[in-house]
């Protein structure tokens, strides 16, 4: 129940967001009419792997992404390039991905701040999240930003859900998330380093302290080497 009544009102968050959005773009002399520089090359892109797709079969995507952007991970674009599978090519389904990592974003922010604090904060950090300039932005932009934003926010729910990286459910979907964000922003994960790090230390010495160390530290390190394995 409380946690459908967060995914509910971060899914009508997105919906308002993303419908905002659309609407601002299509007014005369809307910025986004021309796309940036960096998203044009996203665009550009995820046409190729789509076509690409389409030529060599969809387990052959990486193909057109290593011989047309091997700078820029291919997660986003891949998205988007199987989202003009379902929906036809155009500019909107390329940016059809966008509302997906957002609703992600901000969903990992209520479990985290739920977490953290309790309920009725979540439901204010969702909020706040979702009017946030800089976020409202990047829903907007065909860049990476948002998507490696909302695969670190979600990772580090799973860590917190971890209950100090004990539950190995939770330390595997770290991984998981881990990896995702790597594919969505190279070396983006090496900012995960430092949340890992000071979590798995305050685990420890609150266990210490409530005399329950026994072989837990053990059990994180193998968890931990397993969320690597899943990352890698």
């Amino acid at each position: 129940h409380r946690r459908g009544a967060g995914l509910v009102v971060c899914a009508l968050l997105t919906i308002f967001i993303t419908f905002l959005g659309y609407a601002a773009s299509q007014r005369d002399g809307s910025w986004e009419r021309v796309p940036l520089t960096d998203a044009a090359c996203f665009y550009k892109t995820a046409y190729k792997i789509y076509y690409g797709m389409q030529d060599l079969g969809i387990g052959q995507f990486h193909l057109p992404w290593i011989y047309s952007d091997r700078v820029h991970a291919p997660l986003v674009p891949a998205l988007s390039a199987l989202s003009m599978l379902l929906f036809g090519p155009s500019k909107a389904s390329i940016e059809a991905v966008l509302p997906l990592f957002l609703f992600i974003f901000l969903f990992a922010a209520f479990v985290s701040a739920e977490i953290l604090y309790n309920r009725l904060t979540a439901f204010a950090v969702a909020g706040v999240a979702a009017t946030f300039p800089v976020i409202i932005n990047l829903s907007r932009l065909y860049i990476f930003g948002l998507p490696f934003a909302a695969l670190v926010a979600a990772a580090c729910a799973c860590l917190l859900k971890s209950h100090g990286l004990l539950h190995l459910r939770w330390t595997l979907a770290f991984g998981v998330f881990s990896g995702l964000a790597a594919l969505a922003r190279a070396g983006g994960p090496v900012l995960l380093a430092g949340p890992v790090i000071v979590y798995f230390v305050a685990s420890v010495r609150g266990a210490r302290a409530n005399h329950q160390i026994g072989n837990q530290i053990g059990r994180r390190i193998v968890n931990i080497m397993i969320a690597g394995a899943a990352a890698a």
